[in-house]
């Protein structure tokens, strides 16, 4: 479940247009409880979403410290940018739409996220 996590936000700032310039590295903590992976999902890369618009903070890396099924603990690394251009984030939210997160048989774990852009 970790990797799923890891994975997702990587995918959603892969979408960025444009270079990070400058900023201050930081390290942030994440703990989040939801009622279910699906759930849990979405809240997480929200709350990455959230940081990049009011703190103006660009995930770069995410470290998952531990995730099970309704909790997930993490550590984001990246640079908070107090003047001049981010990166353009083409979305503007993670909706509930078709919005799914399983594990399949052979243990990998599947998600499908829509992003309002």
């Amino acid at each position: 479940m970790a990797a799923l996590f890891e994975e997702a936000a990587k995918g959603s700032f892969e979408l960025a247009e444009g270079e990070l310039i400058g900023g201050v590295q930081e390290r942030r903590r994440l703990v989040l409880e939801e009622e279910d992976e699906a759930l849990l999902l979405r809240r997480f890369l929200s709350e990455l979403l959230y940081w990049y618009d009011v703190d103006r903070f660009f995930t770069t890396g995410i470290r998952v410290i531990s995730a099970s099924g309704k909790r997930l603990e993490a550590e984001a690394e990246g640079r908070r940018v107090e003047h001049g251009p981010l990166p353009k984030i083409p979305m503007k939210a993670v909706t509930y739409h078709n919005l799914t997160a399983r594990q399949e048989e052979s243990g990998e774990w599947v998600a499908t996220v829509v992003f309002d852009v």
